[in-house]
């Protein structure tokens, strides 16, 4: 009961001005603040008899009793919550290597877990909220970078994001504010990516994790013993598939610059790793734990410059025509609309499409072949990046990637 105006005062300090529920009563309780005492107690007129005042005194002992013991559940809730996610990263294989999940506190026999209005008497004493807070952190530590996704995915050091959320972490006083952060934790995580979801892309099988190999590019899996001929042994290290080692290429213009400096022209290095024969780089995986590309084939006489780059730009427009009318090219004939997708501009820093590429080809801002490659490259590495696998515009995008590599391959052989 509210038996004077500095209580009210005080209740509605105490109240959140955020919370939704909450501002309601502030704006209803703020009415009030300001009458005087006299309007407020008008119904008191006769004074309370000793037996009420008995009984309200039980019937407050009562109730603190009751939301102490409220209050501790739900610390203790709260903190089987982080626990839960603790587990289900771990099974998941989303931790950093060499670290292990801890035992869960909740099951932990020398440790007493009191309620947090109690003060600890020694170090087997702790609150459930102060532990939850501290694992909360420590997890969130121990995550693959690469598992994370925006606002807590960090490209340098840390983003806004994730020291906003460590601060609020950190400042955590009631198990509904954990909750929220543990919450934001697990929307923020790739789960699709997670050891538990990974299929060999060769038989399309979940079994036999123990020979199941992940590629540290794309973290797609493949077994060892369906690539041809079987790979015996697992390499140790990082480990890359046929497809994000042909999706890495090297400006040819620029390896030519470092060789004439150097003086010495050591083994020619392709220019361009677009690979048609799919056996064929499998069998290099097997060879050895990191593939490199095949070396090219011995360049003929050049031509004028000036003849050749307008020879290949006819060609680079040919191609280009092509996936345009390809059936699964819809996604990419356009800029993505960023009023539609706000989070694009934040995620890819160097935006293409097909329509800017017609655009350059058209203005002549290609020197070469190789820059036409280049942003043709980067339409389906950003769509990598951006969009899941299973997705539709996922799987448009690693059609249209094959289909360029093909007709690539195709027009410009030396390339190959």
């Amino acid at each position: 009961r509210v038996a004077s105006g500095e209580e009210l005062e005080e209740i509605v300090k105490c109240l959140h001005c955020r919370g939704i529920r909450e501002k309601e009563l502030v704006k209803v309780l703020q009415r009030y603040v300001d009458c005087p005492n006299y309007v407020i107690n008008t119904g008191k007129k006769n004074a309370i008899s000793d037996e009420q005042k008995e009984l309200e005194s039980e019937l407050s002992k009562d109730s603190e009793k009751l939301f102490l013991e409220v209050e501790h559940e739900c610390d203790l809730s709260a903190l089987e919550t982080m626990e839960a996610l603790e587990s289900r990263i771990y099974q998941a294989s989303l931790q950093v290597k060499g670290w292990k999940s801890i035992a869960k506190a909740t099951d932990d026999p020398s440790l007493e877990l009191i309620s947090r209005r109690k003060t600890p008497e020694n170090k087997n004493q702790r609150h459930p909220l102060d532990i939850a807070k501290e694992r909360l952190l420590l997890l969130e530590s121990n995550i693959e970078r690469r598992y994370l996704k925006p606002p807590l995915k960090i490209e340098h050091d840390a983003t806004p994001g994730l020291l906003t959320w460590r601060n609020v972490v950190a400042k955590v006083a009631s198990p509904a504010q954990l909750v929220l952060c543990v919450n934001q934790l697990s929307s923020s995580i790739s789960w699709e990516k997670s050891i538990m979801k990974v299929k060999c892309e060769i038989c399309r099988k979940d079994d036999n994790e123990a020979q199941l190999l992940l590629c540290d590019g794309c973290d797609k899996g493949y077994h060892t013993y369906c690539f041809k001929p079987k790979m015996d042994i697992i390499p140790d290290g990082d480990w890359y598939c046929y497809e994000c080692i042909s999706k890495k290429w090297q400006c040819a213009a620029c390896c030519e610059k470092k060789t004439k400096k150097g003086g010495k022209r050591g083994p020619k290095k392709k220019s361009l790793s677009l690979t048609s024969d799919k056996k064929d780089t499998e069998s290099n995986n097997a060879e050895s734990p990191t593939p490199t590309p095949p070396p090219s084939v011995e360049k003929k006489k050049k031509e004028p410059p000036s003849v050749t780059r307008d020879a290949d730009l006819i060609l680079c427009k040919t191609i280009l025509s092509d996936m345009e009318k390809h059936d699964e090219g819809w996604p990419f004939l356009q800029p993505v609309n960023g009023k539609q997708f706000p989070s694009y501009r934040k995620i890819i820093k160097h935006p293409m499409d097909f329509n800017t590429m017609k655009t350059k080809l058209r203005d002549n801002l290609y020197k070469s072949r190789i820059e036409f490659a280049g942003d043709a490259h980067l339409v389906f590495d950003n769509c990598v990046t951006f969009n899941e696998d299973e997705s539709e515009v996922g799987k448009a995008g690693h059609d249209m990637r094959e289909y360029f590599q093909k007709r690539y391959t195709d027009l410009f052989p030396d390339d190959s």
